[in-house]
């Protein structure tokens, strides 16, 4: 079947805007590359172009407010988004390009991103897509959180956030994660913050790109978004994005039911590690 099939886009295309976290304009493309290549970043101003490859066993990776991807001398900040639209419409090969350290945030979700994806085509390659499974279940603790990966068939996600604040509260998600699911329930969910955390981000120089166009943002009684909410529990949603693109980094499709409670990336990727170490494919 296509479907088991390794597979990267069919043509090149491009994008550009302004980095969530940094502020500065950056210029992205998306290029295919061939079989078993893997998701790969490239950074073009860099001299010589150096790349890292999204794969916990060869790359590292940082949390800082976002998913950071480090290696051979460079860094890239908040991928997480892009990766989880990768991982989401299915690519497994890709070489992506950067003339700076971060993506463009768009609009704050992956939207954008599977959107680029699909006007680029995807194509089928000849070699066999390689799946990462589990023998045994597996689970890490990470501050609050507890997160577990659970043997199944196919990749399914049963996350629950839990925050102090009456407009976000408790909310859950449990769902088989499949391509059109993804697309239209997952991927425009927007990532969020609170009003009250803004200056200290500030004082961290993060968040200098972030704007009500790119995130939503929780005040002490309203969403401050003139639009409100895409979904009654986009907060939840977009969680379930976030780990979905920190999967990227196990370097193939993933079959297991994956267990979240109160999750973050730190916690995510304590598990993808552990997937890593435990998982078999």
């Amino acid at each position: 079947m296509l479907r088991d099939r390794q597979t990267t886009i069919q043509r090149a295309v491009s994008c550009k805007g302004l980095g969530l976290h940094t502020g500065e304009r950056v210029n992205l493309i998306l290029l295919p590359a061939p079989a078993d290549t893997g998701v790969v970043f490239r950074r073009t101003d860099v001299e010589g172009k150096p790349e890292i490859k999204v794969d916990l066993r060869v790359s590292n990776v940082e949390v800082k407010r976002g998913t950071v991807l480090v290696g051979n001398g460079i860094k890239f900040f908040t991928v997480e988004h892009l990766l989880s639209a990768v991982v989401g419409v299915g690519i497994d090969n890709l070489v992506i390009e950067l003339d700076n350290i971060e993506p463009p945030a768009m609009d704050g979700s992956a939207k954008p991103f599977v959107e680029l994806i699909e006007s680029a085509g995807i194509r089928y390659l000849e070699e066999p897509a390689r799946y990462v499974c589990l023998k045994d279940a597996v689970w890490v603790e990470e501050g609050s959180s507890f997160m577990a990966a659970i043997p199944d068939e196919r990749l399914k996600i049963s996350y629950t956030i839990d925050f102090y604040h009456p407009l976000v509260g408790t909310q859950f998600v449990s769902q088989v994660i499949d391509e059109n699911l993804y697309k239209n329930r997952i991927a425009p969910a927007r990532t969020f913050g609170f009003a009250y955390e803004i200056d200290e981000l500030y004082a961290q120089g993060l968040a200098k790109g972030g704007s009500l166009e790119n995130a939503v943002i929780v005040g002490e009684y309203d969403i401050l978004n003139p639009e409100g909410l895409r979904f009654e529990d986009e907060f939840v949603r977009h969680k379930v994005l976030d780990l979905i693109g920190d999967i990227a980094f196990l370097n193939g499709r993933l079959r297991a039911h994956i267990v979240a409670l109160r999750g973050g990336h730190a916690a995510h990727l304590k598990l993808i590690k552990r997937i890593v170490e435990r998982g078999c494919g």
